[in-house]
């Protein structure tokens, strides 16, 4: 079975399922009156979290923070867990970066710093988090390590703001704005270094051994084009013409990118193409109703969310590699969380992960498709559902909310040798 889910309760608790069977939820912060929490990120080891926060005080005053929470108990006492402040939106700039979004969370993948994007007078600004230093090879993110203050410091402002952070933790592209900017956060010196200032309005994807960073930029004439930059010697070459805005996901185990190209009719549906960068002669997925995709962790296969018809319900579809063939999963009507998810999946998905470490499970988030749930105006709307990743049984509900994130654990083993 798969492990641990942090979600938000439809009343903004903080809670946590053990999908067994049947589901246990443990809330972990009960929200108050005036109060909620959202979109927890897990730390890379799992031990920690930042969470939105947000509350209402005297004269309906809203308040907006990111606290940090110690995962590592056991399940059963995780109620007593404290939360820390770590960042507070400042005075005049208190409101959500998107509806029902408070702020943007995320980690580097060695858990010893993270970035906070939030509301700013410059727009949106993104600031770093960075908790006390710990010894080599025990992440930043266990409880033990992250006691104490957390340097706080903005690096760069600007709308729109997408980021990733190198597969080290030491780099962090940002696009921001229309520059895209490369910053050295180990300390080591490097500082900042803009690498273009006609970057399009996604996130850059860097090759899992982190030498090669990808993104799409308009071209001196013509189409617009995928490059390949490398942020060592400075140099970049164009891999492939993109016809229209597009977002890039990097398989997190081998050369393959996803190319999801927004469509030329501007009802925001994509074509969703696969490419190797060593022959950048592009597979055809889907044409015009992908809504956005992420990777299996062996980088095998390749799940998206498209349009399904009326009633706004969409498909989940799973895309192998090895044969090209197409499955459909499950067919719901997703939830205004899952929703924003796929408006941002690219940034999500480096974050915030809809499939469990060893590729076998899959969350998705609403009303399912010819289950009855919603046709009651008393009925729980939306859901948390689990299903396997290979379709062999159907989606099962697993908790009441809108989205849940899986913890993350050992990481699959590469597959970059069997690929296609």
């Amino acid at each position: 079975m798969p492990g641990r889910l942090l979600f938000t309760t439809v009343a903004q608790d903080l809670a946590l399922v053990e999908p067994a069977e049947p589901p246990v939820t443990r809330v972990i912060r009960e929200a108050a009156f005036g109060e909620g929490y959202a979109w927890p990120t897990w730390s890379p080891g799992g031990a920690q979290a930042l969470v939105s926060h947000g509350w209402r005080a005297s004269g309906a005053e809203t308040h907006l923070e990111v606290v940090s929470l110690g995962l590592s108990g056991a399940t059963d006492v995780l109620e007593a867990a404290e939360a820390t402040s770590r960042f507070r939106n400042p005075d005049g700039h208190r409101e959500p970066i998107a509806p029902g979004v408070m702020h943007y969370s995320y980690w580097a993948p060695d858990g010893r710093r993270a970035i906070v994007v939030a509301r700013s007078k410059g727009g949106l600004t993104l600031t770093l988090l960075t908790p006390p230093s710990c010894p080599d090879g025990e992440p930043a993110g266990d409880p033990a390590a992250a006691a104490g203050d957390w340097s706080v410091r903005g690096l760069i402002d600007g709308a729109p703001m997408f980021s990733a952070w190198s597969p080290d933790g030491t780099t962090l592209a940002a696009h921001a704005g229309q520059q895209l900017v490369l910053y050295d956060t180990s300390g080591e010196g490097g500082g900042r270094r803009v690498l273009t200032d006609q970057p399009r309005f996604r996130a850059p994807a860097w090759s899992p051994d982190g030498r090669a960073l990808y993104y799409a930029a308009p071209g001196s004439a013509g189409p617009d084009l995928l490059w390949r930059s490398h942020p060592d010697s400075g140099a970049r070459e164009v891999v492939t013409e993109v016809d229209g805005l597009t977002a890039v996901l990097a398989s997190p185990a081998g050369d393959d990118l996803a190319l999801l190209t927004l469509e030329s009719s501007g009802l925001g549906g994509r074509h969703l193409r696969v490419i190797d960068p060593a022959d950048p002669q592009p597979r055809t997925v889907e044409r015009g109703q992908v809504l956005g995709a992420f990777w299996s962790p062996d980088g095998t296969r390749l799940f998206y969310l498209m349009r399904a018809g009326v009633d706004l319900e969409s498909s989940l579809m799973r895309y192998d590699l090895a044969d090209g063939r197409r499955h459909a999963l499950a067919r719901f009507r997703p939830s205004p969380a899952y929703s924003t998810y796929f408006a941002f999946f690219d940034q999500y998905a480096l974050s915030h992960a809809l499939i469990s470490p060893d590729g076998e499970w899959v969350c998705i988030g609403g009303v399912l498709a010819g289950n009855g749930a919603g046709r009651r105006p008393f009925a729980q709307q939306h859901g948390c559902y689990l299903l396997p990743a290979d379709g062999s049984a159907p989606p099962r509900r697993v908790a009441d909310g809108e989205i849940a994130f899986f913890a993350p654990g050992a990481p699959a083993p590469p597959a970059a040798g069997d690929k296609a």
